[in-house]
């Protein structure tokens, strides 16, 4: 999985989000144990992997924008 930055206002907010649904997924674990503590593993796993898919996105989104804000820059310097 690729590491995420968190930077804009939403993806702190993501950020939070996916914290406050892993401590509830923890204050969950006695219902799966003792026999299905593989599923609680893996429901958490699943919690980080929807989340961090979700600010990548996010990462993956500003980055083009600032890409785009650059050449812009560049353009209007250029017509300078």
């Amino acid at each position: 999985m690729k590491p995420v930055e968190i930077a804009s206002s939403e993806e702190r907010q993501i950020w939070r989000e996916r914290g406050r649904q892993l401590e509830l997924h923890k204050r969950n674990k006695n219902k799966y144990y003792p026999n299905e503590l593989d599923k609680w593993y893996e429901k958490g796993k699943e919690i980080v992997y929807d989340y961090n898919i979700r600010l990548q996105e996010l990462n993956k989104k500003r980055r083009l924008e600032m890409i785009a804000v650059k050449a812009l820059l560049e353009l209007k310097t250029l017509r300078l």
